[in-house]
Order: structure tokens, then sequence, then C-alpha cells
């Protein structure tokens, strides 16, 4: 590039637009996880651009995918929902277009869903965990009656430490 002053530069930068401009970068930009894509003003999605961007033509690259995918432009209240969550993965089998009153219900079932599955598998545990305690208390209970030994085997978790166990007393 020639060596310019810092005014000389500006204006050649200002004049200069798209791939013609020093900061180009291929027409890509990502902010906040999405994909920001320019079209040229010639393109028939050229609408849906970002209300921001509307001059310029940059589009959120995941409604640009489904439009293409669907022949036409998507309407302000139709969402472009990414099925993996992965904001940035357009591809098309990953994107599922849905009203924003829908996409709502689903993100709302999708969440109700995942708590549930986690508590499902949280009393699964427990549910082993409290049989297997069980087990040791009856084994315990029919080898032993000693307070001091079963409080010691039932410290498996480390509640107490030895030395509180040891000075328990026990009334007869």
């Amino acid at each position: 590039m020639d060596s310019l002053c810092t005014a000389c530069t500006a204006l050649s930068n200002s004049v200069r637009s798209g791939s013609e401009h020093p900061k180009w970068k291929g027409g890509v930009k990502k902010t906040r996880g999405y994909v920001y894509v320019l079209i040229p003003r010639t393109d028939p999605l050229f609408p849906m651009a970002v209300k921001r961007y509307k001059n310029q033509g940059v589009v959120a690259e995941h409604r640009l995918v489904v439009a293409r995918s669907i022949g036409r432009p998507l309407r302000p209240d139709e969402v472009v929902h990414h099925i993996n969550g992965t904001k940035d993965d357009n591809r098309r089998e990953n994107l599922r277009l849905l009203t924003k009153q829908s996409h709502h219900s689903a993100l709302v079932m999708q969440e109700t869903q995942d708590r549930v599955r986690n508590l499902e598998v949280r009393v699964t545990m427990l549910e082993a965990e409290n049989t297997a305690l069980k087990a040791s208390l009856q084994e315990v209970g029919d080898s032993d009656t000693s307070p001091e030994l079963n409080l010691r085997r039932y410290n498996t978790l480390g509640d107490l430490p030895d030395k509180q166990v040891e000075g328990i007393v026990h009334a007869p």
C-alpha cells in the first residue's frame, strides 16, 4: 500500500468500500456468538438486513440460510432456532423456523425437560445410595452391637472425625 498521511488515509478509506476497503474481512462478522454476512443490494433477501445496518445489507447468517432454503424473506415475527444451541452452527439441519411465540414455548419446554431429566438422575442416585446405606445398616446391626463401632462404620462420608466418634458417650 502507498504511504499516505493520516488525513489522506482516512479520505482514501472512506471512498473505498466492501472488498476495496483495507479492513475488509470477507463480508463476515461475528457478534454475540451469531454470524452476520454482507449481501449485495441486488439480492432478493436484502430487505432482511438488520435494522442497524439496513443500508449496508448485513444479515444474520442463520436467517439467510433458512430464507434461501424456503425461497422467501423471513417475516419479522419469524425466529430461527439453533437446535443444538450453538449460535454459529448455521447448517440447515441445525436450524428450525418458528414464530416468536412458539420459539418461546419451545425454549420453556426444553428447559423443563432438561430439569426433569436432571432430577430423575439425581433421584436414581439417591435411591441407590439409600439402598446401600440400608444394606450397610442391616449388616452392622446383625454383626455387632457396639455403638462406637457402628458410628465408625456409618461415618463413611467422613462427617465425623474419629476423635469425635471415640469421645461420644452413650447412655446405658
